[in-house]
């Protein structure tokens, strides 16, 4: 079983679009795919037509098992599960100040999941506090998406150092460009040249797109209701580069 977690402590970068087309696109290879939605706000969720309710506390995140078997939701894809977020994941940071061997525990209750599925798909948190810190120590791979700005790819940095300085693992890291408008002169200026100082930086882009912006419309994946599309052909060209960088 391999993890992905997605995340950017910059909004509106599309990180959550990401996350539900990855997985989805997953399962098209005939991996079984669980993605847990860690982000308050519960867009990935919303997209799936799943309540945005769990059942229990969250702190029973961390009692070994019975938080996965009393959340996990059926999507209408096959071989898709969900865990749902909802508001009370606000709550989450003061748990685990109060919860002893939280790491250990995250591992373990990972590690049951791992004969129940081939790929875990965390939709981060919007801001980075301490669950997206255990997310990203668990974690085979970290994608964050950036648009091609300034303050965008600031922020890419930011983060970057801080796992680098804080975070002890073996975490793969990549960068990739969305939401980019060839149009403009510093998301085409951006987009050609911070791949050729960084080579963590994947080929795929994601153009700013109506077609994903129709996803809250439709509440699907852009593969459902737009193959074939420019939109759908980047996010598999993504989810390619992904799968072969995991060997899955």
């Amino acid at each position: 079983m391999k993890i992905l977690a997605i995340n950017s402590t910059k909004g509106g970068v599309g990180k959550t679009a990401t996350a539900v087309n990855i997985a989805y696109l997953a399962t098209l290879n005939k991996l079984k795919v669980l993605l847990w939605d860690m982000d308050i706000q519960s867009s990935a969720t919303f997209y799936f037509r799943i309540e945005s309710k769990l059942k229990g506390n969250p702190e029973d995140i961390f009692k070994e098992g019975k938080f996965i078997y009393k959340n996990v939701k059926k999507s209408n894809y096959d071989n898709l599960d969900i865990i749902p977020s909802d508001f009370s994941y606000k709550d989450l940071d003061i748990i685990i100040n109060e919860t002893k061997k939280v790491k250990k525990k995250f591992t373990s209750l990972l590690e049951n999941l791992e004969d129940e599925y081939d790929l875990v798909v965390f939709d981060c948190p919007a801001s980075f506090n301490l669950i997206s810190e255990y997310i990203l120590k668990v974690s085979d791979f970290l994608l964050v998406p950036i648009i091609p700005t300034t303050l965008s790819i600031r922020a890419y940095e930011i983060l970057i150092k801080y796992i680098n300085e804080n975070i002890k693992s073996n975490i793969m890291t990549y960068a990739f460009f969305t939401m980019v408008d060839y149009r403009k002169k510093m998301h085409k200026k951006i987009a050609e040249e911070f791949p050729k100082s960084n080579k963590l930086c994947l080929k795929s882009t994601i153009p700013y797109s109506s077609t994903i912006e129709r996803m809250g419309e439709y509440r699907a994946p852009v593969a459902t209701f737009s193959s074939g599309s420019k939109a759908d052909k980047a996010l598999k060209n993504l989810w390619f580069e992904i799968k072969n960088l995991l060997n899955i």
